[in-house]
């Protein structure tokens, strides 16, 4: 992908993005699409360019909205990830409760 794409990429994106397309997909796309433009420019020196779009990253990171997103993928991705001492603890949990006899009976 050659540099003009990419700047029509995240005009593109920018654009989701202020209609409030705040899915993950989205917003990973158009920092990835920023840090290629980032990379671009500073490989050739150009320090305004890559200023701006390191300012456009920021400023995106910054909105709460934006935060409020990313940190409910970073809540629910804990959720996901348990460390084997959670699992055994989480098994005897559920061991215990499934061989605990019944009020009813």
């Amino acid at each position: 992908m050659d540099i003009e794409q990419i700047l029509d990429h995240i005009l593109d994106y920018e654009e989701e993005v202020a209609n409030y397309d705040l899915s993950i997909s989205t917003l990973q796309t158009l920092v990835t699409l920023y840090q290629k433009a980032i990379e671009y420019y500073s490989a050739l020196d150009n320090l305004s360019q890559t200023s701006e779009f390191l300012g456009r990253m920021q400023t995106l990171m910054a909105r709460e909205d934006v935060q409020t997103v990313l940190s409910s993928i970073e809540e629910e991705s804990k959720c996901l990830v348990l460390t084997p001492k959670q699992k055994r603890s989480s098994r005897r949990r559920s061991l215990i409760t499934s061989t605990e006899p019944s009020l009813s009976s």
